[in-house]
């Protein structure tokens, strides 16, 4: 049974600048900071995009190689699948590619195949800016299915 999911704007994610942007392309971003109060990806972000590569997900880092940090946070309690992207707009390809990406963070995360729809889930997405439209973030929190969801009904608005 699908649980309703929540959607709520916020402020896109500063000081990252993507280069040469592919509306294709779902741009993973940092969710921690380092000691220096810089945006840095956790470890788990490294494995994720490369099982996503591995799978055919058109996945790239947010912040250039030069640019990039990794850490280590360690937490326990629920098990929350937190991912924050960018992406030039909700299209069929960037819907499927956020998608598999929840799927990937939820497996690592211990959560069996059967349960993947049902995962609670807090996803970040980032609309980057472009010539023709400005930057501006939503937050999208519910299960799988709610989040792909609301996510496939933004996508008609964009």
């Amino acid at each position: 049974m699908q649980t309703e999911a929540t959607i709520q704007p916020r402020d896109p994610l500063s000081g990252i600048e993507i280069g040469s942007l592919d509306p294709e392309t779902v741009y993973l971003l940092p969710t921690a900071w380092n000691d220096d109060g810089r945006h840095a990806y956790m470890g788990a972000d490294a494995i994720l995009l490369k099982q996503a590569t591995a799978n055919g997900v058109d996945v790239a880092y947010a912040m250039p190689e030069e640019d990039r940090e990794f850490v280590e946070h360690f937490s326990s309690g629920v098990e929350l699948v937190t991912l924050a992207v960018a992406i030039v707009g909700l299209i069929p390809s960037t819907i499927q590619g956020i998608h598999a990406l929840i799927q990937l963070a939820a497996r690592r995360k211990g959560i069996k195949d059967e349960d993947l729809n049902k995962a609670e889930v807090k996803l970040k997405i980032d609309y980057l800016r472009t010539p023709t439209t400005k930057a501006r973030g939503v937050e999208i929190s519910g299960d799988v299915d709610g989040v792909v969801s609301i996510m496939e009904r933004l996508s008609g608005e964009s």
